[in-house]
C-alpha cells in the first residue's frame, strides 16, 4: 500500500465520516420519517452548531443534509437519540467518550502535516469498532487499510511511547531518524516531577483553596551524563488555568501557586509538560491528580449529593406507577394511572435542576469525566420527558399499541439511568 502515516488517517477519518454520516441518517429516518432532521438533528444539536449549518442548508435546499454533518455533530446526536442507536451503543458513557476523542484526534489531524504510526492506528481501530456496531461497511476498509499499514510498518516498535510527540528535523530526513527506544523515553520522562501541597481553607470560611505545584527537573548536572534540558514547560489545572514554568535545566526546581474554590478541587486534574532540549527532539506530557487525602472527601460528599438527588428512585418509582397498563386495563385505571404520571412529570424539572447546581457546585464541565456523565444522565432524564409526553398524548387517545411503545422506550431509557449513575457512583469512590 506504501501509504503514509498521515495519508493512511485521512483516508481512515473520510471512510468513518461517511459511514456514520449514513448510519445516523438512516436511523433517524426509521424512527422520525421525513422530519428526521427537525427532531433528530436540530433537536440534538447546540444553537451555535444549528447557526454554522444554517447558511449551508438555505445555499442549496436539495442537497442531501445528512452530508453536512462532521465528527462534531456525532457525539450530540447519537447521545440525544440514545433510544435510536441503544442497540449498537449499549454503553453510552462509553460511546461518548471515544466519539469525543476522535473529535479531539481529528482537530489535532487538522492542524499537524504528521502524526505518529501508533496514534493513527489506535484512532482507525477506534473509527472501526464505531462503525461495525453500526453495521457499516467501511469497517471492513479500515480494517484492511489497517492490515497492510501494518504490513508496510512491521518494523516499528508496536507500543511506540513517542505516540504524540514531536520528532523534529535534525539535518537527517526524519523518516530515516531511529525510533527512540523505551528505556530511554522512561528516564526522560522520569526527570520531569510534579509535586502538589494542597492547604484547605479554614473551615467555615469562603476562602480558596491554595495548591502550590513544584516542578523539578531531576537529571544529574555532571559531565558524564547527557544534559537534560526542559524548554517550555508548562502546567495545565482543568481547562482555565495554565502557569508557564519556563525552561528547566538539570537539577533545577520551581513553584507555581495556584488558587481554587475548595469543592472545584475535585475535578480538576494537572497536566505537566515540556521539551526536552532546545531542538524540541521529545515532549513529554502527563496527567495527574490530587491526593486521595485531599480528593476523598469531595468524592464522598459528590455521591452524598447525587445520591440526595434520587435519580434512580425516581424513574424506578416512575416504572411502577404504569407497571400495569396492559391490554385489559380498565379505562377508569388508565386515567389513574395518567394522573399519578403527571405528579411524577412535574417533578422531572426539579431533577434536572438540581443535577445542573450540583455540576455547577463542584466545577464540573463536560470536559471532565464526571462533569460528562452527569450531562449523560441529564439527556437520559430529557428522552425520559420527552417519552413521558409520548405516553400522555398515547393515553388520551386510548391507543393501546402507542401507550406499550412508549413503556417499552421509558424502560430502555430507565435501564440507562441506572447504569450511568450506577457508573457516576463507582468512578467517583474508586478514582
Amino acid at each position: 500500500m506504501n501509504l503514509d502515516v498521515y495519508l493512511f488517517f485521512t483516508r481512515c477519518h473520510v471512510l468513518y465520516i461517511t459511514g456514520v454520516r449514513r448510519a445516523i441518517y438512516e436511523r433517524l429516518v426509521g424512527e422520525h420519517g421525513d422530519d428526521w432532521w427537525q427532531n433528530g438533528v436540530e433537536r440534538s444539536l447546540t444553537e451555535a452548531q444549528l447557526e454554522a449549518l444554517r447558511p449551508h442548508v438555505e445555499r442549496d435546499p436539495t442537497r442531501d443534509r445528512h452530508l453536512l454533518l462532521d465528527a462534531p455533530h456525532f457525539l450530540r446526536i447519537i447521545g440525544r437519540n440514545s433510544n435510536v442507536f441503544s442497540d449498537a451503543f449499549r454503553d453510552t458513557v462509553r460511546i461518548s467518550e471515544e466519539l469525543r476523542r476522535l473529535t479531539a484526534i481529528r482537530n489535532e489531524w487538522a492542524h499537524i502535516d504528521n502524526m505518529s504510526l501508533v496514534r493513527a492506528r489506535r484512532a482507525a481501530e477506534q473509527m472501526r469498532r464505531i462503525l461495525t456496531a453500526l453495521s457499516c461497511d467501511e469497517a471492513l476498509e479500515i480494517e484492511k487499510m489497517s492490515q497492510e499499514m501494518a504490513a508496510d510498518f512491521s518494523s516499528m516498535e508496536e507500543d511506540d511511547p513517542m505516540d504524540e510527540f514531536d520528532h523534529p528535523d535534525r539535518g537527517v530526513d526524519v523518516q530515516e531518524a531511529p525510533t527512540p527506544t523505551s528505556d530511554l523515553w522512561r528516564m526522560l520522562q522520569s526527570c520531569l516531577v510534579l509535586e502538589k501541597t494542597v492547604q484547605m481553607p479554614d473551615e467555615g470560611t469562603n476562602g480558596h483553596a491554595k495548591v502550590t505545584l513544584t516542578v523539578h527537573n531531576t537529571a544529574p548536572d555532571g559531565t558524564d551524563w547527557p544534559e537534560v534540558w526542559f524548554n517550555s514547560v508548562f502546567i495545565e489545572a482543568g481547562e482555565r488555568y495554565r502557569a508557564e514554568i519556563g525552561t528547566l535545566r538539570p537539577g533545577e526546581t520551581k513553584q507555581e501557586v495556584l488558587q481554587f474554590p475548595p469543592k472545584q478541587l475535585i475535578g480538576i486534574e494537572f497536566e505537566l509538560s515540556g521539551a526536552v532540549d532546545a531542538n524540541r527532539l521529545f515532549r513529554i506530557r502527563r496527567t495527574t491528580s490530587l491526593p486521595d487525602d485531599v480528593v476523598g472527601p469531595l468524592r464522598q460528599q459528590f455521591v452524598s449529593r447525587l445520591e440526595s438527588i434520587g435519580i434512580k428512585q425516581f424513574v424506578t418509582e416512575t416504572l411502577e406507577i404504569i407497571e400495569p397498563i396492559g391490554p385489559d386495563i380498565l379505562l377508569a385505571d388508565l386515567r389513574s394511572i395518567r394522573d399519578a404520571l403527571k405528579l411524577r412529570f412535574e417533578r422531572m424539572d426539579e431533577k434536572m435542576r438540581a443535577l445542573s447546581t450540583l455540576s455547577r457546585e463542584f466545577h464540573l464541565s463536560s470536559e471532565h469525566s464526571l462533569g460528562a456523565r452527569i450531562q449523560e444522565i441529564s439527556r437520559a432524564l430529557q428522552d425520559f420527558r420527552a417519552k413521558f409526553n409520548d405516553l400522555d398524548t398515547a393515553i388520551g387517545n386510548t391507543d393501546l399499541d402507542s401507550i406499550a411503545a412508549a413503556v417499552h422506550d421509558l424502560k430502555q431509557i430507565q435501564l440507562a439511568v441506572l447504569r450511568v449513575e450506577d457508573a457516576v457512583v463507582e468512578m467517583a469512590e474508586t478514582s
